[in-house]
């Protein structure tokens, strides 16, 4: 659990679990991980969470630098382009929009009590 935000992230993230926004979705509202079912695709604003913006590849903070340089997708729809939704790149922290049916890299979250 992030004790600044009382989040707690997905800890059996690989690099390799790359899906597309609405897989993605379904991806977290299924898993069962640390005892724990209700995971959800975290919003862009928890993303931003994690990352370090005093550092670079990877801008992030310690206790989630496993995560590596990857972008990840937010559950956030990109307002102006129902298509898109919004991504962290965690090589910079920089935030940005990707089409939905793009892989990106995933890591769910909860609120941790």
């Amino acid at each position: 659990i992030d004790n600044a935000t009382s989040l707690q992230w997905q800890d059996n993230h690989y690099k390799t679990s790359e899906k597309d926004w609405l897989y993605s979705i379904f991806y977290c509202a299924d898993l069962t991980a640390g005892g724990y079912t209700d995971w959800e695709l975290p919003s862009i604003k928890q993303l931003s969470t994690l990352a370090n913006f005093g550092t670079h590849s990877p801008a992030l903070n310690n206790e989630f630098r496993r995560l590596g340089e990857d972008s990840y997708y937010s559950h956030n729809t990109y307002v102006t382009n129902p298509n898109k939704a919004w991504v962290i790149s965690m090589i910079d922290g920089s935030l940005g929009y990707s089409d939905k049916v793009k892989s990106r890299s995933v890591v769910c979250v909860r609120m941790g009590k």
